[in-house]
């Protein structure tokens, strides 16, 4: 039974440790360029260097036709992403990397706050540029569904793992509880077989 849940044990352990190989670490982009126009505000919070849009310290780029700056508050290299750092609707884990939302920042204890800029980056802009930036400031959650769904598939791994650790626990427990019975019967086959020779030369002798 053990000898058949190996290759089991392979499969959840392969798709435990899938995401490592990038140990939570992310790009800063670029996301866009800035050598013309400035960085548009539909990528998040950035900041132009060497006319390429990066984004700012604390998020990674993310996406592929279209990027956009998201705010990471942990790492999920092993376990999924922590309920504590905002929930389904604010993070997922991505590539190791546990990351808020489009419309979520980092409110510096590692959880998912709405706004897509902290207050503070929102305070040190000019009236324009938070003018500006405000409309994409806060989350939707036109995909929530999906959100579920894919912080579901993060938590499927570790469920697997805990059916398999508690199936050869079983198997285990069942095995050791069948040994003692196993050894008393053993005993007791060799003893009547002794008791009976005992017998039958105590009838020969009187």
């Amino acid at each position: 039974m053990v000898a058949q849940m190996q290759p089991l044990v392979v499969i959840v352990i392969s798709a435990l440790l899938q995401p490592a190989a990038a140990w939570g670490r992310c790009s800063a982009g670029p996301v866009s360029t800035c050598s013309i126009l400035p960085c548009f505000w539909h990528h998040g919070p950035t900041s132009c260097v060497g006319n390429e849009c990066m984004c700012m310290n604390g998020y990674c780029e993310m996406g592929s036709a279209y990027r956009r700056c998201r705010a990471q508050v942990g790492t999920c290299n092993i376990f999924p992403c922590n309920w504590h750092h905002g929930g389904v609707a604010a993070v997922e884990c991505i590539n190791g990397a546990c990351l808020c939302h489009t419309g979520y920042h980092n409110d510096g204890s590692g959880v998912c706050a709405r706004g897509w800029w902290p207050p503070s980056m929102l305070a040190a802009m000019n009236e324009t540029q938070r003018l500006a930036a405000l409309p994409y400031n806060e989350p939707s959650n036109e995909d929530l569904p999906q959100k579920y769904m894919s912080t579901l598939a993060d938590h499927v791994p570790l469920m697997l793992g805990a059916v398999l650790v508690s199936s050869l626990a079983c198997v285990v427990f069942s095995k050791a509880r069948r040994a003692p019975a196993l050894t008393n019967i053993v005993e007791e086959s060799l003893y009547k077989p002794l008791a009976e020779a005992d017998k039958d030369a105590a009838q020969t002798s009187a």
